[in-house]
């Protein structure tokens, strides 16, 4: 099991605590020699004692989070940064921090009042060399953790640990329609018909050998069409690339779902997406000691940037967070000059419905698009918007074909592109930008045909 945090299960029945003793019984369980009889029986039976208090608040909660009147929210967290089965995979440091960054965000920042937090499963294998997971102080309160813990150990994510794991958190996010499953991988991963991501123990396939405990989440998320809940949302933070063995290989799709096919009705009403780090035959980016590109990006959005305005922007939807996860990758690519950060989504099987996920906490951010009409005046102009109330300036740091987005507080701002000698407005501003991402376009064609003097608007 990997369950670290259910609802209403603190103090004494907090359940991060009672797996970090089973796994602090395990270490001494597996390190004393057989030899040293009475140790070795000592230790068997710490870890017994250990598993079974552990597994019994699983039981526990499990029912308890059945019988809620009220709907939940059940998220499951996978990071991969050791990779056993195959040399040819490398390890990584990134997809570890991003997990571990998720969860955080999850265990103290994520908020939905009509639908709170209901569970929290945990699967990660730290990368070689680097230090196990030491949970903030506001984590580790959530956690029930009652002292500061530098080594906070995860179960392995293996291929079958990653399963086991899934089918626990479906169950438990399947007892009432109204539920909502979030489910993050942090990883490496390519692309063959559809994205593959993979667990610490899987190999990739050869010309003619195919592969072993591979991840199809596209394939995952499919059979999941007549299963509850309605709201059902996948991250995955990892490559897409290109493979030329795994492209050669027979088989089409070499990784496999994690639940089986279910025949039922599909779910009128479902909401199901898949956001991605990265594009098919593209790469997810980040630096080494922090998470993903992606994932800062995510966590900015859920938390502050990807408000609804069907909610006045005080929710976040699968619909909203699509439109400011796209910006927000072309926001990052430019602020890194990385052309290749670009993210991608999703919806397979989707019957209908507009999903939310969580509430904004603020303070709210919004993202705004600036661009120049023809586009093609893009590579002279030089974009700023300037905050109306105090006439604080941001600037673009030069001038680029693609359209600018660029981060503001909610107030009245107007977007400006100097080009040729004059400067041209945005035909709105003043404006109010609203979430999740605002456009503000500047004409400048007409002006710049009729020769008009600096400071002419259009």
């Amino acid at each position: 099991m990997a369950l670290i945090w259910a609802r209403g299960f603190s103090d004494g029945r907090a359940l991060a605590p009672a797996w970090l003793a089973l796994s602090q019984a395990a270490a001494r369980y597996e390190s004393t020699p057989p030899e040293q009889v009475q140790q070795y029986a000592e230790a068997a039976i710490a870890e017994r004692d250990a598993r079974r208090r552990y597994n019994g608040l699983v039981a526990e909660a499990t029912k308890a989070l059945a019988a809620e009147a009220q709907p939940l929210t059940h998220i499951m967290i996978v990071g991969v940064g050791r990779y056993d089965a195959d040399p040819n995979i490398p390890a990584v440091t990134t997809s570890v921090n991003g997990a571990r960054k998720f969860a955080e965000w999850a265990l103290t920042k994520f908020i939905k009042e009509d639908r709170p937090l209901g569970s929290i499963e945990f699967v990660c294998s730290t990368a070689t060399g680097q230090a196990e997971w030491a949970p903030s102080d506001a984590a580790g309160q959530c956690l029930g953790l009652r002292a500061q813990i530098n080594a906070f150990p995860a179960e392995p994510a293996t291929f079958q640990n990653i399963k086991t794991a899934f089918e626990s958190w479906l169950a438990r996010a399947g007892t009432k329609l109204e539920n909502a499953a979030i489910w993050y991988f942090a990883g490496h991963g390519l692309f063959k018909s559809e994205a593959i991501i993979m667990a610490q123990d899987s190999r990739l396939p050869t010309e003619d050998i195919p592969g072993a405990n591979l991840i199809a989440p596209t394939q995952t998320l499919y059979r999941l069409q007549s299963r509850k809940p309605s709201v059902q949302c996948f991250f995955v933070d990892a490559c897409s690339e290109y493979n030329a063995y795994v492209i050669n290989n027979p088989v089409e799709v070499p990784g496999e779902a994690l639940c089986g096919a279910n025949n039922g009705p599909a779910i009128p009403n479902r909401d199901a997406t898949i956001y991605f780090g990265s594009y098919a035959g593209g790469k997810a980016y980040g630096p080494a000691n922090d998470a993903p590109y992606f994932t800062q990006e995510l966590i900015a959005c859920l938390t502050k940037r990807a408000g609804d305005p069907t909610y006045e922007g005080s929710q976040v939807t699968l619909s909203s967070l699509s439109q400011a996860l796209k910006a927000a990758a072309s926001y990052r690519a430019e602020i890194e000059k990385n052309d290749g950060i670009s993210f991608a989504e999703t919806k397979p099987g989707v019957i209908g419905g507009s999903g939310v996920l969580c509430d904004l906490i603020g303070p709210q951010e919004i993202i705004v698009q600036v661009r120049c009409l023809p586009k093609d005046v893009m590579t002279r102009a030089k974009l700023y918007m300037t905050d109306a109330s105090n006439g604080t300036r941001i600037d673009r740091a030069k001038p680029l074909g693609g359209f600018w987005y660029t981060i503001v507080a909610p107030g009245k701002w107007a977007a400006n592109a100097d080009l040729d000698n004059a400067t041209y407005v945005c035909s709105a501003n003043p404006f109010e930008p609203k979430p999740p991402v605002f456009d503000a376009m500047i004409k400048t064609q007409a002006a710049i045909l009729a020769g008009k003097p600096r400071g002419t608007k259009t």
